[in-house]
């Protein structure tokens, strides 16, 4: 489908959805490390199989705790933010797995695993619905599940391997630590630019349909409709009616109808131009408010 293809093309060029999708990519390539290496490096602390699966449990039920908390928390501080909280809590997460001599103390270490899993995936899902183009919700949800567990986790896999061989477990840890810190403010300060742009271009369209605009339209009575056949030429400016959600043909309040001339009535017209924007903070509820713009109307 043309039109698929064009809301897809048109969706991966914007720039809050490249900068969330390197953010999925980094945060799979984070899970790919902590998944393949962290039992090897235990291992090498001569952890015995009782504390692997100790360590299992501490993050399974992590997860479970996180998931239920996750809508609340993505309500009450919003998709930004909690990503931020993820990236700082894997770079907490990494540096802590560094410093380990002693395998038992990596259980203290495991609840995190529900924050930069749990938490980081239902957020990642509910900000990959809100930033798809209409109709493709779907594919927006496939693009994520690719970056993040095929392409995330593959490279990870395959640079956190070479990066073990080489510098050893914990030079590893300690260079995912720095990078989770460094691209959570990267990704911070990238949100809040591309939030200060998005806005500046609101208020410029909201000032623009707040002007004193006028059309000259024909006035046709069906069945006691209004309806708008085109604009005429007159020497006001002929105003774009195309993408206003509610244009109103309103009377000059008299009880009487218009005047009308050879057959037909021009009115002035009243138009409301509605758009929904998202509230300031764009991450934080999805709440929306609407702004509109109106002109009296006049009859010729």
């Amino acid at each position: 489908d043309i039109r698929i293809a064009h809301g897809l093309r048109m969706a991966l060029c914007e720039p809050r959805v490249i900068c969330f999708l390197v953010a999925v990519f980094f945060l799979g390539i984070g899970m790919a490390v902590v998944d393949t290496f962290l039992f090897w490096f235990l291992n090498e602390l001569c952890a015995s199989e009782l504390l692997l699966g100790m360590s299992v449990l501490c993050m399974c039920a992590s997860e479970v705790l996180l998931f239920l908390m996750a809508g609340w928390a993505i309500k009450r501080f919003g998709h930004t933010a909690v990503l931020v909280f993820v990236f700082f809590c894997y770079g907490v997460r990494f540096l802590a797995y560094s410093l380990l001599y002693n395998p038992w103390w990596v259980l203290p270490i495991e609840p995190l695993h529900g924050v930069t899993f749990a938490l980081m995936w239902t957020c990642s899902v509910s900000y990959a619905k809100r930033i798809a183009p209409p109709d493709l919700e779907a594919t927006m949800q496939g693009i994520l599940n690719g970056m993040f567990w095929g392409v995330g986790r593959g490279v990870g896999a395959i640079v956190g391997g070479v990066a073990y061989n080489q510098f050893g477990a914990r030079w590893l840890f300690r260079s995912m630590a720095g990078a989770a810190f460094a691209l959570g403010v990267l990704y911070l300060l990238a949100e809040r630019a591309i939030g200060f742009a998005e806005k500046r271009k609101r208020r410029i369209r909201s000032g623009d349909s707040a002007g004193d605009h006028e059309v000259l339209v024909d006035h046709m009575e069906t069945d006691g409709v209004s309806t708008i056949p085109h604009a005429l030429d007159s020497p006001v400016e002929q105003h774009e009616l195309r993408g206003y959600s509610n244009v109103k043909l309103l009377g000059n309040g008299n009880s009487g109808a218009p005047s009308r001339a050879n057959g037909s009535s021009r009115q002035r017209l009243e138009f409301v131009a509605a758009e929904h924007i998202d509230s300031d903070d764009d991450d934080d509820s999805g709440d929306q408010s609407v702004h509109e713009s109106g002109i009296r109307t006049s009859f010729l």
